[in-house]
């Protein structure tokens, strides 16, 4: 799927994250790819990176290193997220990866990986308002609040996440409250004039409710998800297997086994922080890691 946005310097990031691995080039125009890798498939109940979700994610990476220099990007980036941080062969999985590679790969910490995904989503927006940007990734949720257009002052990383979630509890959901309860409980009062959404999670709930037959970012970007219709999603999304939700929701590839745990997971936490409409935004981690790393894109 491909995201566009005006940008007059070439350079590519690749983000490795626990579901998706993701690419963002930068020239006239952004443009992003995905894919669904799941590296951090196994990791909740094994503690380590499978070799199969190993092989997927760095497949992907070295197709999109190859992309990238085929279309003459020579600075490229690549970083990873919780799934590299929680895992016990993580020292392992970051030596494999310089060797398949040739590149060194960047571990962002749980504060600097919410400070990326505000940065992103705030980052062409003016008006400066009180912001909560929500991420709901393979393996964490973060949750970071400031002030558009740059000023983070408070984030927050939570351990759930839709591959997670699904590798606890599966169709077995009777335990999911109690965990959801504790964790929901650090987060104490969060208050903001605006919530936004970002990462993958998000962006496939609003296109499944705009009722797109292929992901369109410029149909999600901006999109609002109200509580009532995000309840009723989730609810139909549970009536569903796999192979039904993949069936109706096509673009979803893979992430047609995660969609219903990311849509119960942000059902909850549009409840327990009185959400009752949330924004989405296509710009995410990938345009914040280059404000972060003040590369000049």
């Amino acid at each position: 799927m491909a995201k566009k946005y005006s940008n007059p310097k070439k350079l590519a990031i690749i983000d490795l994250g626990s579901n998706s691995v993701r690419m963002l080039i930068t020239d006239r125009n952004y443009s992003k790819q995905s894919v669904v890798t799941r590296l951090g498939e196994g990791l909740s109940i094994s503690g380590v990176l499978s070799n199969e979700g190993i092989k997927r994610s760095l497949d992907a990476v070295l197709d999109y290193i190859a992309a990238a220099k085929k279309a003459g990007v020579k600075d490229i980036h690549i970083f990873a997220t919780q799934a590299v941080r929680a895992a016990q062969n993580s020292d392992y999985f970051k030596k494999l990866f310089y060797n398949q590679t040739g590149y060194d790969l960047e571990v962002l910490d749980s504060a600097d990986e919410a400070l990326c995904g505000f940065l992103g989503a705030v980052s062409d927006m003016s008006q400066e308002i009180n912001i909560a940007v929500l991420d709901i990734g393979g393996a964490s949720t973060e949750i970071t609040i400031g002030v558009s257009p740059n000023q983070s002052i408070y984030s927050k990383s939570l351990p759930i996440g839709a591959v997670s979630l699904r590798d606890l509890y599966l169709n077995d959901i009777t335990q999911f409250e109690s965990q959801i309860n504790k964790e929901l409980d650090r987060l104490g009062c969060i208050k903001a004039d605006t919530f936004v959404g970002i990462g993958g999670t998000f962006g496939s709930l609003s296109a499944i409710l705009l009722g797109l037959k292929t992901y369109d970012a410029r149909k999600t970007h901006n999109s609002i998800i109200m509580y009532n219709a995000l309840q009723d999603l989730k609810k139909s999304l549970w009536q569903k297997d796999d192979a039904q939700i993949y069936n109706e929701y096509p673009f979803l590839g893979q992430r047609a086994k995660t969609i219903k745990y990311g849509a119960l997971w942000a059902l909850e936490l549009m409840k327990r922080l009185n959400i009752n409409a949330i924004q989405i935004s296509e710009k995410d981690i990938l345009e914040g890691y280059c404000i972060l790393k003040n590369i000049k894109a």
